[in-house]
C-alpha cells in the first residue's frame, strides 16, 4: 500500500574529495540493474497493490491519515476473510 516508487535500479556509491565549494560528499549510481527480460529497472519502480497518495496532513502530522487508511484496509481484509 502506498505510492509508486521512483525505480532506482542499481547500487549507489559515494565519494568525497577536497574542494573549495563546501561539498562534503556526493553520491552516484554504480550500476544499472536489469530484469530477466532485459528491461532496465531504472524509472520502472514498484506499483503497490493498493494506491495511497500522501496528504499534506500526513507530512505535517506523522502520517496520521496514512495510518488510519492502513487500519481500514486491514480491517476490510480481515472481515472479508471470515
Amino acid at each position: 500500500m502506498g505510492c509508486n516508487t521512483a525505480g532506482a535500479g542499481g547500487y549507489v556509491l559515494s565519494n568525497s574529495h577536497y574542494n573549495t565549494l563546501g561539498i562534503r560528499s556526493y553520491s552516484f549510481t554504480g550500476s544499472i540493474a536489469e530484469r530477466l527480460n532485459g528491461k532496465k529497472m531504472e524509472n520502472l519502480g514498484v506499483t503497490p497493490d493498493i494506491t495511497y497518495n500522501l496528504t499534506e496532513r500526513d507530512l505535517e502530522s506523522g502520517h496520521v491519515d496514512f495510518a488510519n487508511e492502513i487500519d481500514k484496509v486491514i480491517n476490510t481484509v480481515i472481515l472479508n476473510s471470515i
